[in-house]
């Protein structure tokens, strides 16, 4: 998390806070988790996580799709660079180990190296192919 990102979260917090009824009301059947928050004038929905779906839902629908459509701003945990470029530095400071250190299967136990491969050729991906990825991308790619 940013520097940056993580001011403006906590900056944002009292407000959130504050604009936060005894107990927010839970939507039925929305896939993501989505909780609706409101007083008198003004109504927020909060999405759980859309990056954790499997692609085989149909998430944008019923309760969700009326969220968004009654919506007058979405707003995004991601911050996006004019320039992709930019992304770079992040990426291989986050996202990949260094040069010359531990490969991610090196690092694991015989039993994980087998779910690793399992998970690799189950995903149609080259053996090594998550190497030089830190654990937690790679989690996340298999995902």
């Amino acid at each position: 998390m940013t520097k940056f990102f993580r001011r403006m979260l906590i900056a944002a917090l009292p407000a959130l806070v504050a604009a936060v009824p005894a107990a927010a009301q839970a939507l039925p059947d929305a896939e993501p988790a989505m909780w609706m928050v409101k007083d008198q004038d003004t109504t927020i929905y909060l999405f759980g996580t859309f990056h954790a779906l499997d692609g085989k839902r149909d998430w944008f629908n019923d309760e969700v799709k009326a969220a968004f459509n009654a919506s007058q701003e979405v707003v995004l945990e991601i911050i996006t660079p004019d320039d992709p470029a930019q992304l770079r530095p992040a990426l291989m400071r986050h996202v990949f180990t260094a040069a010359g250190t531990a490969t991610l299967s090196s690092k694991l136990s015989p039993a994980g190296r087998t779910l690793l491969t399992a998970a690799l050729v189950k995903n149609k991906m080259p053996p090594g192919s998550l190497d030089r990825f830190k654990p937690f991308f790679a989690s996340v790619t298999l995902a």
